[in-house]
């Protein structure tokens, strides 16, 4: 009597897997390429659960996503889906904790900006971004890592 095989995918299930997996490769690869940054789709939670709510994380973030990907990526900021939304900003006095001047709506709350993270280019700004007073790649509070904040600064 022969031990019998244990129970495996085969050849021909070998050969699917691999062809599914190259499949999605090719297709996350070119993706990428296409639009030339490592984050491709914005991740849009449901409608219902979308935060509607000026400097909150969700807030136009999917209709902005995009442009948000092409500004932000020759700013070098590293930015996770979901972190980037229009808010608003105040000037606030200088200190040891606030080198720039700058505060920075996040989620309910005003927080400074780092001297690292504050950008005011608009190289590389889309009209539409232009219509905001400023934007934000950040997670949520109550410390949250302030990536990227954009104001827009009168030239």
């Amino acid at each position: 009597m022969q031990p019998q095989r244990p129970l495996g995918l085969g050849a021909l299930g070998w050969a699917l897997m691999l062809s599914v997996a190259l499949a999605a490769f090719v297709y996350a690869t070119s993706a990428r390429a296409q639009s030339g940054h490592q984050h491709v789709n914005a991740v849009c939670p449901p409608p219902d659960k979308i935060e509607r709510k000026l400097g909150y994380r969700g807030f136009k973030h999917c209709e902005l996503h995009d442009q948000y990907q092409e500004a932000f990526k020759n700013w070098n900021c590293k930015c996770y889906s979901g972190q980037c939304r229009p808010t608003v900003f105040r000037v606030a006095p200088v200190s040891p904790v606030n080198e720039t001047g700058y505060e920075i709506f996040v989620d309910g709350s005003w927080f400074a900006i780092p001297k690292e993270a504050l950008r005011t280019e608009r190289a590389t700004i889309t009209e539409d971004l232009l219509e905001w007073e400023a934007h934000v790649c950040s997670n949520a509070p109550p410390n949250p890592h302030i990536e990227c904040a954009w104001l827009n600064l009168p030239s």
